[in-house]
């Protein structure tokens, strides 16, 4: 790894391991975005730890990681994604509110979608990255992830991918 990552670059410089390595190490707070044509993801990091992550793409919204594992229906999705516009309120509260989850499940498939999103970027190597320090994410929900585990098992599957083909 290089001693120093500028705030803005080309993922053909700077994998994204690489990137986030060095925001864990120098514990950093801000905005991580990184863009390649249609995908915008963005990784939430406050003192290191990633707290929360977004992304553009479809496949990447809670409600269809949930139809994915068998935890609601399509319908069940659609439900709720008009209650929580109606309400504004966050989706994963009006899935709560409604029964289709415990907080307990919720918790586990937020996380479990922060991950996936971070994990997805293991595979781009063209694209572009800019950090923005931050200091206050009061927008966000916190769920603390070890940036470090997100590394290794981004690293593991990159090689698993290569080896099977």
């Amino acid at each position: 790894m290089k001693n120093e990552i500028p705030n803005s670059g080309s993922l053909k410089h700077y994998n994204i391991h690489q990137i986030l390595a060095y925001l864990n190490k120098l514990q950093k707070t801000g905005i991580l975005t990184i863009e390649d044509k249609k995908i915008k993801k963005t990784i939430y990091i406050e003192n290191g730890f990633v707290i929360f992550a977004s992304s553009n793409q479809v496949e990447d919204r809670l409600g269809m990681q949930l139809i994915r594992a068998g935890k609601i229906t399509p319908e069940q999705r659609d439900k709720s994604l008009n209650l929580s516009k109606e309400s504004n309120k966050r989706h994963g509260i009006t899935l709560v509110e409604l029964g289709y989850l415990t907080p307990k499940d919720l918790f586990n498939e937020l996380r479990q979608q922060i991950k996936m999103i971070i994990l997805n970027l293991f595979f781009i190597d063209d694209g572009m990255f800019h950090f923005k320090e931050k200091h206050v994410f009061s927008e966000v929900v916190k769920i603390k992830i070890n940036i470090d585990h997100i590394i290794r098992e981004g690293l593991m599957k990159k090689e698993m991918k290569r080896r099977s083909q």
